[in-house]
């Protein structure tokens, strides 16, 4: 037997498999062709197709950003900023929400949105859905300017909604 390791959780899983009927697959890695930041940068304004972002997005408008939960890997913490950097100055940051792909999956608590996006991008832009939006229920959608009421037989919650969500009544 041989023992594999995943990426799984915050500190990985070992798994035994048999070699004799097991075909483990490891990623290749490949060193970085330039800081993070910069290739992030280049591809929001040379993208492999299309206009570059700031020509997608005119003054003033609304924007939603989707990102992967937790549970997949994605550079975040580097994305959302840049993309947040690319915009400035086209659009206020009260107009800009961070929507989190979670599925099936229970919404982000605020120490785990901290731990995806950083202390920043958290303080600064709504994340409806998260586990601390407290009017965010099932049932409701959240949008930019605020969430479509939920059907009466929706449960309400007591809690205050936090000021980044965005949600209104």
């Amino acid at each position: 037997m041989e023992t594999v390791r995943l990426a799984y959780g915050e500190t990985g899983l070992d798994l035994r498999v048999d070699p004799a009927v097991t075909a483990v697959v490891t990623p290749r890695h490949h060193r970085v062709s330039a800081p993070p930041r910069d290739v992030l940068r280049r591809a929001l304004r040379v993208p492999v197709a299309g206009p570059p972002l700031r020509e997608r997005v005119r003054r003033g408008q609304t924007v939603a950003i989707s990102a992967c939960d937790g549970t997949r890997p994605q550079p975040r913490h580097l994305m959302i900023p840049a993309i947040l950097e690319e915009l400035d100055g086209l659009v206020d940051l009260a107009d800009v929400v961070v929507l989190v792909a979670t599925g099936t999956h229970r919404g982000n608590t605020d120490t785990e949105l901290r731990a995806m996006f950083g202390d920043e991008v958290v303080d600064t832009v709504r994340t409806p859905g998260s586990t601390t939006c407290r009017r965010w229920r099932p049932g409701r959608t959240p949008t930019t300017r605020g969430a479509r009421s939920a059907p009466a037989s929706a449960p309400a919650t007591s809690s205050a909604c936090t000021p980044r969500c965005g949600t209104s009544g």
